[in-house]
Parts: structure tokens; sequence; C-alpha cells
């Protein structure tokens, strides 16, 4: 389809990953479709600095357009105005991606999608079942919105959006609503994108969770996904499983640029997966989610010293269960 556009939203400065976040994706996803339009949208300040080693990423778009917004905004501000404005900006129909993804396969398919509007479930989980449904519910209570439809939450990091009049009347009421969600301080797109879908009565269509395979939760369609979205973090306790999850990788691509090293990652991802990982399920998903789970990271976790703390009482919850199970036997 000539028209179709696979588009990126860059806002970044120098330090901070988001351009070799995206220059990787964007990477991943001219390899797999070498004829692929790809479209850059940014703002006025980060195109200024698409310079010298930050410029290899226009060796992989096919265009880069960029948009002069307000000074008062922070750079998630603008990144949030820019992707809640696309459709001002491209015309045709068009696959939104989020930077912090590698693209596994063509995506040739997508294309001819009989969808209008499709995105994929937030962690691959009816919000019934979610392991954030607490703080997604308490976002959307602040706001007065609502956070589901048919128990459905939507993941924005994929969305497959073809160019019609109700499409463009959603983004435009998208950003209304997030523009409300600045003022009372919440400046993520999550919970205006669910109200937006709840008001006009579940416009969203579910796509296959192949789409936009969150790789942490996604475990049961990671083999035949499309796209990895990996969920980059500053996690000081290492709890990612994968080297694309790892901001100190992006920072040696700030550095050298796409290595060959790196292009053989994005060739094959899996060998990106990090020796010291193991899947869970269950009440283990539940735990290692818990804001307790953190704490025990916080407080044991993070020097020598704290270390020596949990290993004592690790030793005591040793003899604990060791007694337990005897008696239970």
């Amino acid at each position: 389809m000539p028209n179709f556009v696979y588009l990126y939203v860059l806002v970044s400065k120098p330090g901070d990953t988001y351009y070799e976040q995206t220059l990787v994706s964007v990477a991943s996803l001219r390899y797999h479709m070498p004829d692929a339009n790809i479209v850059l949208l940014t703002d006025d300040k980060t195109f200024a600095n698409l310079i010298e080693k930050r410029a290899e990423i226009k060796n992989y778009v096919t265009s880069i357009k960029y948009v002069n917004l307000p000074e008062t905004l922070s750079n998630m501000q603008r990144s949030r105005w820019l992707k809640t404005t696309i459709p001002e900006h491209i015309v045709t129909d068009f696959l939104y991606i989020d930077s912090d993804t590698v693209i596994v396969d063509s995506l040739e398919e997508i294309e001819s999608m009989k969808i209008s509007l499709g995105a994929v479930l937030d962690k691959h989980s009816l919000l019934s079942s979610h392991c954030n449904r607490a703080m997604i519910e308490e976002r959307s209570k602040k706001m007065g919105f609502c956070a589901t439809v048919d128990d459905k939450h939507f993941n924005g990091g994929l969305l497959l959006v073809r160019r019609n009049e109700k499409n463009v009347e959603f983004f435009k009421m998208w950003h209304s609503l997030w523009q409300e969600c600045v003022k009372k301080g919440l400046s993520i797109d999550q919970a205006s994108l669910a109200q937006v879908n709840y008001m006009m009565n579940g416009l969203i269509q579910e796509l296959p969770g192949i789409w936009n395979c969150q790789v942490e939760y996604g475990i049961s369609c990671i083999d035949r996904a499309k796209i990895w979205h990996m969920f980059v973090t500053g996690d000081k306790f290492n709890r990612r499983p994968h080297i694309f999850m790892d901001p100190v990788f992006f920072h040696k691509i700030e550095n050298e640029g796409l290595s060959e090293e790196t292009m053989n990652l994005i060739k094959n991802p899996w060998r990106g997966f990090k020796n010291k990982s193991q899947l869970i399920n269950g009440v283990a998903v539940d735990y290692f989610n818990s804001y307790l789970s953190r704490l025990c990271c916080l407080l044991f976790c993070y020097s020598p010293k704290t270390k020596k703390v949990f290993s004592f009482f690790d030793k005591i919850a040793k003899m604990i269960i060791l007694k337990l199970g005897k008696k239970i036997s």
C-alpha cells in the first residue's frame, strides 16, 4: 500500500536515550521491510539536534516532519502532544509504533488488515486481572474517567489508524482530554486514551498480541510476534531480562552508533536475553509487580551492606519455610 505510513514520534535531547531507542526500532523495521515508508514526526527542538552522531537515523527513515511546539511544554508533554495530534500531520493510513520496540518480522500484513482503529490489550490482560489494575483505576478516577470498555484497557504503544472522519475525531478528543490531564498533573496519555475510547463506544478494535508483544507479559505470543515492546527503564535493580530494556545499552549506542554487534542483535533479538533470567507465573507475577517487591529491592538489594542484611533475613526465612514444610508434610 503506497500511502501507508509507519510512524514514529521522537522528542529527545542528548543523553536521554530516546533517540537511540528510536534508532534501533527504525533500523530493525528497515531491515525487515527495505521499502517501507517510515516517517519520523518530531518537534522543532529535537529536529535541531539531529546532527553529527544523532543524524544517523536519517539513513533509515523515508522522511522527517517537525512541528513547532509551545516553549512551556516539557519533553514528555511534547511527545504526547505530537502523538495525540498525528492526523494533523499525517494524512494517510498509518501504524504508530512506540520507540522502545524492536521489529522482529515483516509488518506488511497489517497494511491490508480490515480494522479501522486497532490496538493490543495492555499487558495482554483484561483489566479485571491486570497486574496494575489498582494504579490504572486510581488514575482514571482522579480524572473522572472510565478505564475500560468491556474490561479491555488498550496499550497506546502501537496504533493502527485508517484515515477517516471518526478516527480524526477520536484524536481530536484524545488531545483535548490529554490536555485536561496535564492541567491536573498527569502527562501520560493512557488514561485519556481509555476515556476517549469509552466516549466513542469502544471504537478501538483489539489486535492480536503479536503486533505489540509486551515482552515481559507476552510469553504466549513472543515466538510469533511481529513487534517486541521492550519498556526501556532505568531499573537500578537490573530486573529486566533483555538487553534492549537496559538504558546502559542505549548509552553505548549514543557513543558508538549502530555497531556491527548491535546490528547483529537487531537481526536476531533472541540473542539479547540475559543469562540470569527465568520465566515466572501466577502469584510470582503478582509479587514481582507489587510495591512490596520493589520495596524489598530498594531496602535490601541496592548496596553490598544492605545485601548482607537481606542474606540474614533470607536465612531466617529459609528456616521458617523448612519447618513449615515438615509440618505440612
